[in-house]
């Protein structure tokens, strides 16, 4: 464990080395050249919304984007107790295409596979293993005070051995000169595509979820933003009662721009997950999950076309349920990525 934490966040302060290059916020200014927004899904940790970042190099030719590649970790310690687990996910490819001759119009598409483990670094077991694939088509309309935008995502999951289907809206709006507020609505389904041994009870899943959010430039280099999200969720059962899952996320972060180029960004959040049997009569929890985190992100250009990023974040979890580990639990979460603009 030591081994990869020490790895990684090695990997992450070569982020920080200095380099030529501008950096990949997508800022607006006013006619006196002071900032007046930062479109928000550009500096932002990666959740929902890495679709509509967009190109720092946009004089590419007709077609332009950006094509991501990047490895996430993530490793549960529960305390009074020497057992590990986690997952390590590797996108293969994330990436945002666009056409100078369909403005405001993209294509977007994901592919990774993550496998999670139990044990440490050095004596792992891998227990399972997912492959995810995801194509979006959507539009992005730009107007004087914001945006707005809609997207179509299709995709499947091999794990599970389903199809997902999702729609979802999207905007920012300036409020004032320094101030704006941004968020999405999707709803998802992700419909099952064959009865498998293990999960020949489970069928359908639906999922909305929501997250409004605001934004104060304090400066032109510095920024304060306040995010929250809820999410609810119901799978399909065919026997023992389906199953209904919510959680909420309030979180709080500032972004900086130093003077090589490099971004940071620096956010704290608490929230809380419960999974439980949807059956009035049953009321069995099978999960119920209290946390608070924090995260320190970078993101530096180390050339006009290439940009690289991490991320370092640390939660503290107490948990319960008849369906998960019990008790409390350090959670470790690291990103590195690498990203080409065209």
């Amino acid at each position: 464990m030591k081994t990869r934490i020490s790895n990684t966040l090695a990997l992450i302060a070569i982020a920080l080395l200095p380099a030529a290059g501008h950096g990949a916020m997508d800022i607006t200014r006013d006619d006196n050249g002071n900032v007046v927004d930062v479109y928000p899904w550009s500096y932002q940790n990666e959740e929902i919304m890495w679709t509509t970042t967009r190109s720092s190099y946009p004089h590419g030719g007709k077609v332009h984007g950006n094509i991501k590649s990047k490895l996430e970790i993530s490793d549960s310690n529960w305390k009074n107790s020497a057992g590990h687990n986690g997952a390590n996910n590797f996108v293969l490819s994330q990436a945002v295409l666009r056409q100078d001759n369909l403005p405001g119009w993209y294509l977007a598409f994901y592919n990774a596979r993550e496998t999670e483990y139990q044990g440490g670094f050095d004596n792992q077991r891998y227990d399972r293993q997912t492959q995810r694939t995801q194509l979006i088509f959507g539009y992005e309309h730009q107007f004087a005070r914001g945006t707005l935008g809609a997207e179509i995502l299709g995709g499947s999951e091999s794990l599970n051995e389903r199809w997902q289907t999702r729609y979802k809206l999207y905007g920012t709006w300036r409020i004032a000169e320094r101030l704006s507020t941004f968020g999405y609505l999707y709803q998802d389904l992700q419909h099952k595509r064959s009865s498998g041994a293990d999960y020949i009870n489970d069928t359908d899943v639906f999922t909305t979820e929501i997250e409004p959010g605001i934004q104060y430039i304090i400066s032109d280099d510095t920024g304060v933003w306040l995010r929250s999200r809820y999410m609810e969720g119901k799978m399909e059962r065919k026997q023992w009662g389906n199953i209904n899952d919510q959680e909420w996320t309030t979180r709080i972060g500032v972004w900086h721009n130093w003077d090589n180029g490099l971004t940071t960004t620096l956010h704290s959040g608490i929230g809380h997950y419960r999974k439980y049997n949807a059956r009035k009569d049953d009321g069995e929890v099978f999960q119920n999950t209290r946390y608070k985190y924090i995260a320190l992100g970078a993101d530096y250009p180390i050339s006009k076309r290439f940009n690289i990023a991490g991320e370092v974040k640390g939660a503290d979890e107490k948990q319960a349920g008849s369906w998960v580990t019990n008790g409390k639990a350090i959670n470790m979460y690291y990103m590195l990525s690498v990203d080409f603009n065209f």
